[in-house]
């Protein structure tokens, strides 16, 4: 199953202080700056709904358009581009049975890990994961916010028995960059013919308008003297 999502904007107000240290958070290992944001998210997000421990999944994902990416490190994509979180859960309880019924997720600045934009809250199909089964997910991400470098943080929607909770995966790191220009590009392409047409309708212009050509006057043609002293009588006029 594949899923879209946007950006909305929200305002927020936290600080944190990063520090190149690995902790372990719920079970996964981040540095202060990463465990910050997430439990900075978390409080935002509903709190106490969102831990981990309550619900006994194992969420993993790559980047489909970056598949040997590095998720430790910022992955570079660039401003319109789309992002797709590819999710493999695995249900490890023995006994319960959960269900996938949506996605959602947070944004937050790199720089002060202030809550910058939200993933679109989308409901999907439910996926029904028995005990010690394993579901799919695909949830594409559109681009849509300014250069810079933010944290990413996914959120599905466990239903457990009747009700749904918020289950937070590993976030991510997204360094956004402009758009580069190439020269096949049509956008590119127009431009250029443009400027062409600008610049061929200029010199015609002036050459035909503002500065006409100079008229050449033609020199009268002087009749040549010939000397016909040497000529023999009968060839004389």
């Amino acid at each position: 199953m594949t899923l879209m999502a946007g950006f909305s904007n929200v305002l927020a107000q936290e600080e944190a202080n990063a520090e190149d240290v690995m902790v372990n958070i719920e079970g996964q290992d981040m540095t202060m700056e990463e465990a910050e944001a997430y439990m900075a998210a978390k409080e935002k997000m509903g709190g106490a709904q969102q831990q981990r421990e309550m619900i006994n999944l194992q969420v993993n994902y790559d980047l489909l358009e970056e598949p040997f990416a590095d998720l430790q490190d910022f992955i570079v994509f660039e401003v319109g581009e789309t992002a797709t979180l590819n999710y493999t859960i695995h249900n490890l309880d023995q006994e319960e049975t959960y269900s996938i019924v949506g996605v959602s997720g947070a944004v937050l600045s790199e720089v002060d890990q202030r809550n910058v934009a939200n993933l679109t809250e989308t409901n999907i199909t439910e996926i029904v994961l028995a005990p010690n089964a394993t579901g799919t997910l695909r949830h594409k991400i559109d681009m849509n916010l300014t250069e810079g470098r933010y944290y990413i943080l996914p959120l599905l929607h466990v239903k457990d028995k009747n009700e749904v909770k918020r289950v937070m995966s590993n976030p991510f790191k997204l360094d956004l960059i402009n758009q580069s220009i190439s020269i096949f590009d049509p956008s590119f392409l127009s431009i250029i013919a443009v400027l062409i047409a600008l610049v061929g309708g200029t010199v015609y212009l002036y050459s035909n308008v503002v500065a006409p050509p100079k008229k050449i006057k033609k020199k009268e043609a002087i009749p040549a003297k010939i000397d016909e002293s040497w000529l023999p009588d009968v060839h004389k006029k």
